[in-house]
């Protein structure tokens, strides 16, 4: 026993693995410590040092006793529970050894009962809300814009399907043709729609098995029994046998993957062959009546079918995204196999292309996913409704989400990476691993309520996660809380209870003659509307103003069908950029007066790219706009004024061209007058050394434009290699949590392909120092300036300069299409 024990003392103790000194910290400070506070510390922190010193059973016990009293020790009993069933999995992981076979995690027995499994041991307390008894049905979503809007995402992800194929054949007869001894293949040159089409039907019909053999190859996925998962998980598997009868629907084929990380999933191409894939992890993790809810929530998906689409979806999206992660193990692998009396350069050269091949599929896996984030995050709004509505237990839900986030940020931590089916299958979770590792790795202290609150109110967080798949956990969580409400339940976080503002009566204003304007301009651009070609093509376009009329002035639900509209042009008639934004603009202000005032102060709120892109194109538009006006009034007075006005009509006549100049120097404008702002010198206060990152989320007013200098020490996480050559998997984990981190080189993101002297991949796994801009999005990250080792390594972020270059090159192709108009 130490005669003067300490907290701070067994604390360090226990973080550097000296156990048997922590122990003896922590019992004297329970025998002789008075303040509540510091006691209840040192008794969780003496069973965390029992069980990490080999002394489980002394953990068990010490824990139990503990639980006698649950006024003084309310966390006890949960803890108990957990640390029975970590002891059962360790029982059970000896047994596996001995006879080769895996079990199932089971719920929670008696001690003696042995024949569980956890992994999970969290010191978090939960409210446990309570459930409805008896609960009215909430009012029926209008599904009509649920199927309108999964038809909208196929026909923009065939179309982009289609593009990007078309551009890769093109380049690839474009690099043969300029190479002897070869020749361009004729059959690139060909119209591929109908195999495109042919080849996309064929893999939303085996896409149930691809997905089966791609889970049971490279992921180990096991059959899961029924009877299994009813002896174990009572409630699941009756709400589960309750949905199949109602709907008349087979129960879907379960499987499970042996992972630390806690997801589920479902797809197949028809209700009979629907599956439901969990980890075990997530069966650990869960208690019975939130497995509950997150099974319903994937039985709306087989009920309204939007799972069949996902599943083409995402079998198409493991096309590229296979090739990448394969393509870097065996650029890995080539490299380390060249024989040592080959020149170095051999070596370097075979893992840069597989580096280069790498980020060539990467990014087309990206590309292709852009079109199902808008999709997927509405169809996980309707899951829940549906979960809710049929358990009674909106509350359950709410602490399976968050649960999950937690699991998935320690998973993350304790792997120091990101494992590639989080990554490559999360359009199918209903977390995302990306919103899951701030919000999960946060200490058990932290109430969610603090950081959940800028993702259920603030009023930018939808237009800053539009290329996120997942909805915010915050604002999910508040329509939970709105259902529970409904049901005159308590909710399990407290958020704010936001105001609804009033809806203005419809009224023709003059934002809507403005984006009619536009939209008859988009006609024009496209020929849909030209006068000079007779009665027919005039009575086609009275008809067209008649419509855009009737859907501004009258359909409340417009957007959808403009969308649509927008999609079907840009297919048929090859709309360009600019077309394409203006009838989103046309939607964004017909939308309400408060998107308009968003639209007007978004500089203040978007990232500077995205912000620059924006009003480049508002800026470029309205110039050109002012040029074409001139050139047509030079042409119509010409005649009429003795001056030499003709001289200006060339502004008339050449359209596209001018356009595209008008708006690439607007971008160059908008980046060299904001981007100062954007990033400051860091000048690093003793607030801002080291802050908490509950701290940094808190803040519900934060926008990535409050540029706020931080300096952070932690260990660096990420992938190793060439799969990170790309910086697409790099995290800062701190003390008190982690947080992804942006790195660009100075040639931009491209530009980490070049062989540069470090890396930021080359310092995963060590303890370094980051500096650089936080910025407070619906994932929230830090732009690096500087990461530094403990020694005198360093490697710099070039984000400024680069969108510096970015500036400086559209200035010049600007001046470059104006002297060539």
């Amino acid at each position: 026993m130490i005669s003067e024990p300490s907290f701070p003392a067994g604390q360090e103790a226990l973080s550097q693995g000296d156990y048997e000194t922590a122990i003896a910290h922590f019992q004297g400070l329970c025998e002789v410590e008075l303040d509540p506070q510091i006691l209840t510390s040192a008794r969780q922190s003496l069973v965390l040092a029992l069980w990490k010193g080999d002394r489980q059973q002394d953990a068990i016990a010490f824990c139990r006793d503990l639980a006698q009293d649950l006024e003084e020790n309310p966390w006890a009993a949960k803890t108990y529970k957990d640390l029975v069933l970590r002891y059962q999995k360790q029982a059970q992981g000896t047994e596996e050894q001995k006879t080769g076979k895996r079990q199932l995690p089971t719920a929670y027995q008696s001690p003696s009962e042995a024949a569980a499994a956890a992994v999970f041991v969290s010191g978090r307390e939960w409210r446990n809300a309570e459930r409805a008894k008896t609960w009215k049905r909430l009012k029926a979503p209008q599904e009509w814009k649920f199927w309108l809007r999964q038809a909208i995402t196929t026909l923009i992800l065939f179309w982009v399907v289609r593009t990007s194929l078309d551009w890769g054949l093109d380049f690839v007869n474009n690099i043969l043709a300029r190479l002897p001894l070869v020749s361009p293949i004729q059959g690139f040159y060909q119209n591929p729609t109908r195999n495109i089409l042919i080849f996309l039907v064929i893999l939303l019909a085996v896409s149930p098995w691809l997905l089966d053999w791609v889970f049971k190859y490279f992921y180990k996925l096991e059959p899961l029994k029924f009877s299994q998962l009813a002896s174990q998980y009572p409630e699941t598997a009756k709400v589960l046998q309750k949905l199949a009868t109602q709907y008349k629907i087979s129960r879907p084929q379960l499987g499970i993957l042996p992972t630390s990380a806690p997801f589920s999933l479902t797809y197949g191409n028809l209700p009979r062959n629907a599956r439901i894939i969990v980890s075990d992890s997530l069966l650990e993790q869960l208690e019975d009546d939130e497995l509950a809810a997150i099974f319903a929530s994937h039985f709306s998906q087989i009920v309204k079918g939007d799972f069949i689409f996902f599943s083409g979806a995402i079998a198409l999206l493991q096309i590229p995204f296979t090739l990448y992660w394969q393509t870097t193990k065996w650029g890995e692998n080539l490299s380390q196999i060249v024989p040592q009396t080959y020149p170095q350069f051999v070596a370097s050269s075979v893992r840069w292309i597989g580096g280069l091949g790498a980020a060539l599929f990467y990014s087309t896996y990206c590309l292709w996913r852009l079109p199902l984030l808008y999709f997927s995050r509405q169809r996980l709004y309707y899951s829940d409704r549906f979960a809710a509505e049929f358990t009674g237990n909106p509350n359950a839900l709410s602490r399976a989400l968050l649960k999950i986030a937690v699991g998935m940020a320690k998973q993350i931590e304790q792997r120091q990476e990101t494992i590639w089916i989080l990554e490559g299958f999360d359009l199918l979770m209903p977390v995302g691993y990306r919103q899951a590792l701030s919000l999960g790795s946060l200490p058990d202290k932290t109430p969610f309520a603090d950081v959940l609150t800028w993702e259920c109110t603030n009023e930018y967080r939808y237009w800053l996660g539009l290329f996120e798949p997942h909805p915010l956990i915050g604002d999910r969580i508040y329509l939970l809380n709105r259902y529970a409400n409904f049901w005159k339940l308590s909710p399990e976080i407290d958020l704010p209870t936001l105001i609804q503002e009033k809806e203005e009566k419809r009224r023709f204003k003059l934002e809507e003659f403005f984006c009619l304007f536009l939209t008859l301009y988009l006609g024009y651009l496209t020929k849909w509307i030209d006068w000079s070609r007779g009665l027919q093509q005039t009575i086609y376009s009275v008809i067209f103003i008649l419509v855009v009329l009737f859907l501004t002035a009258r359909l409340k639900e417009y957007k959808d069908f403009l969308v649509l509209l927008l999609v079907w042009l840009s297919y048929e008639n090859g709309v360009n950029l600019v077309s394409i934004f203006i009838i989103f603009l046309a939607i964004l202000l017909l939308d309400n007066q408060l998107n308009l005032e968003k639209l007007k102060n978004s500089y203040k709120a978007l990232p500077l790219l995205q912000t620059s892109m924006l009003f480049g194109l508002l800026f470029g538009l309205a110039a050109r706009i002012t040029l074409w006006i001139i050139g047509l009034a030079s042409d119509y007075l010409s005649a009429w004024v003795r001056l030499p006005l003709w001289r200006l009509i060339w502004l008339y006549n050449t359209v596209n061209p001018f356009l595209d100049a008008c708006i690439l120097a607007a971008f160059s404008f908008c980046i060299i007058v904001w981007i100062n702002h954007y990033f400051p010198n860091i000048r690093i206060s003793p607030t801002r050394k080291d802050p908490r990152i509950e701290d940094l989320l808190s803040n519900p007013k934060s926008l990535p434009p409050n540029n706020q200098g931080v300096r952070l020490t932690g260990r660096l996480m990420g992938r190793k290699g060439i799969s990170n050559w790309l910086a697409q998997d790099l995290m800062l984990k701190t003390s008190s949590g982690s947080i992804r981190l942006n790195f660009v080189s100075k040639a931009g993101t491209i530009g980490n392909l070049f062989p540069i002297p470090l890396r930021p991949e080359q310092f995963c796994d060590r303890k370094v120092t980051v500096s650089g801009w936080f910025r407070r999005g619906s994932i929230p990250w830090i732009d690096v300036d500087e990461i530094r080792t403990t020694g005198t390594k360093s490697t710099r972020s070039g984000y400024p300069v680069w969108v510096t270059v970015l500036a400086v090159l559209s200035a010049l192709w600007s001046a470059w299409l104006i002297w060539n108009a």
